[in-house]
Parts: structure tokens; sequence; C-alpha cells
């Protein structure tokens, strides 16, 4: 059997799936011939979280700073640094 003879509708069947949990709409999803349950994840199913500025001389440790780190935290400098995230 040649492979280049191969049409493009059976490489679609047998590689390219449907999402089986159903959580993204994507009509084709890269899919694992022996395993339809291994996919391909795609980049722009993951969430970006982007690092907060703070200011140059901002330390957590110092009390100055409380007021400054809960605004943009939404925390204290203690649950900020010690506890796991939310």
């Amino acid at each position: 059997m040649r492979l280049w003879n191969i049409n493009r509708y059976w490489i679609k069947t047998k590689y390219f799936k449907e999402d089986y949990i159903q959580r993204h709409k994507d009509k084709y999803i890269l899919t694992s011939p022996n395993n339809p349950k291994i996919q391909l994840i795609k980049m722009s199913w993951i969430h970006i979280n982007y690092a907060r500025m703070l200011k140059y001389n901002c330390n957590p440790y110092d009390p100055e700073y409380t007021g400054y780190i809960k605004k943009q935290f939404k925390r204290t400098p203690f649950e900020y640094l010690y506890c796991k995230d939310k």
C-alpha cells in the first residue's frame, strides 16, 4: 500500500475527530487512532494569567504596603505569601 495514495477523507476520519468531552466546539481535533480519548490540546484552550505590576519598592513584609497589596491582590500579604491560590 502506498501512503501517498491515501485520500484526505480517510486521513480526516482516522486522525481528526470531534471533542469526546464536548467541552470545545472545534470540529476537528488531532486524535490518536488507537485510543480516541487521547487528543491534542490546542494552545487557544489554555488561559494565560499575566503577572501584575507592583511598585518597584513594594515589600510584603513591610506594614506600610499592607493596604497596597490588599488592594492589588484582594488578599493580605500573609495570605498572598503563604496560602494557596483560591
